[in-house]
């Protein structure tokens, strides 16, 4: 099909308002839309500018209008790198969180934003799959809708962790891990003190960014106090190899670090990506995820 009476101008216009699967339908529609023919706008000095399809540029100025944040996620890899897939990473990483990986014990909500373990054997996982994280700054809100006694500990986790195989990701030596009971970090299943950690039972029911009013939970009795409280999220950077947390609308502290050690001495591993949220929860908790955007100011 041809349609000379329309420059490619006018087509990457029309490209820029596509996401990125439209973008790949529209590639398979007509040569011109994947051949090579845009030249790199930022292109300068003498040499040859690289030559872009329609619809590679289109993904690159639909991507250059998402916020320093959403840039700041993906990298289109250098010459030859493709902008469409960038911009698929960027959009699957602004859906809502879900979990979507997780050991038999564990029990999802219809959407998987939350996960319940209600037996009373060891500490089982859930992962978000299809969420890896590589680069930039990410939040993610925890709600701790139940403990009943028990404990959750919520966090990151490398890509290759299977939930369903029994392992506990706070015992990954890629799993990086706030203990909701005594606010330690655990990595590689030690654990470490951090400077503003919370202390014991300081973490309870309640909403891990806004304050829920009213509670949507019936007070329950925790560790011999009533319990409905709030934990303010966890915001990754991966670009820093940091976590900072949040509680009760206040900044706690950074939770990673690079160079920690752990309470045996012992060096915790250098954060790294790609990395997935992830609970452990103990008998009888639940969790709530939910994200991707804005983290805390």
């Amino acid at each position: 099909m041809s349609l000379p009476f329309l420059g490619d101008d006018i087509f990457v216009l029309i490209a820029a308002e596509l996401d990125a699967c439209m973008l790949g339908r529209l590639g398979c529609t007509a040569q011109r839309f994947w051949r090579a023919s845009v030249p790199d706008p930022a292109h300068k000095g003498s040499a040859l500018p690289e030559l872009w399809s329609v619809a590679e540029e289109g993904a690159r100025r639909r991507l250059a209008a998402q916020s320093e944040q959403v840039r700041g996620w993906v990298c289109r890899g250098g010459v030859g790198g493709s902008w469409l897939r960038a911009l698929g990473e960027a959009e699957r990483l602004q859906r809502p969180l879900a979990f979507t990986e997780h050991h038999d014990t564990v029990v999802l909500s219809d959407e998987g934003a939350v996960a319940t373990k209600d037996t009373e054997d060891g500490w089982r996982s859930a992962v978000c799959g299809g969420h890896e994280m590589r680069r930039g700054r990410h939040c993610a809100t925890f709600t701790l809708r139940s403990l009943d006694g028990g404990a959750a500990i919520l966090g990151v986790v490398g890509v290759g962790f299977d939930p369903a195989a029994g392992t506990k990701a706070y015992a990954s030596p890629q799993g990086w891990m706030l203990y909701t009971s005594w606010g330690d970090l655990f990595h590689a299943g030690r654990s470490s003190h951090w400077e503003g950690q919370p202390e014991y039972a300081e973490l309870k029911e309640g909403d891990v960014v806004v304050r829920l009013h009213p509670p949507p939970l019936p007070l329950r009795v925790a560790h011999g106090a009533v319990c409905l409280c709030v934990l303010q999220g966890l915001l990754l950077d991966l670009d820093a190899a940091i976590v900072t947390v949040w509680v009760n609308g206040v900044r706690k502290g950074v939770m990673v670090r690079p160079g920690m050690t752990d309470v045996d001495g012992e060096p915790v591993g250098r954060l790294e990506g790609p990395l997935r949220w992830a609970v452990a929860l103990g008998p009888n908790a639940s969790v709530e995820i939910a994200g991707a955007l804005s983290p805390p100011a």
